[in-house]
């Protein structure tokens, strides 16, 4: 399968902070967490409001319904830590007005 690999890298547990492994040898997720968020801030930040009609590697959603879909998986890591049922949260976040992806 061919693919076009983005010129920015995600975070991966080598160029994690080594404060977060915990003494157990469990890797804290949180540091790369916050990282990938800040990736793709990033480059939700970039996206023209003429591109959030274009396609995406996943047939089923357009650059809007992408970003729906990652700000939605935001909110429910957020419910998850607070003890809530995460299936609560929609797959996908609808109703923002164009500029506001990236804060969201």
């Amino acid at each position: 399968m061919n693919r076009t690999e983005p010129t920015t890298t995600a975070p991966t547990p080598s160029t994690a902070p080594a404060e977060t492994a915990a003494p157990t040898g469990v890797l804290d997720p949180r540091p790369l967490y916050r990282r990938a968020l800040s990736w793709v801030h990033d480059l939700a930040d970039g996206v023209r409001p003429d591109q959030l009609a274009g396609s995406t590697p996943c047939a089923e959603f357009d650059v809007r319904t992408l970003l729906g879909h990652l700000v939605a998986g935001v909110e429910r890591a957020r419910v998850m830590g607070e003890g809530g049922d995460p299936s609560s949260v929609p797959l996908a976040v609808t109703g923002l007005a164009d500029p506001a992806w990236a804060r969201a």
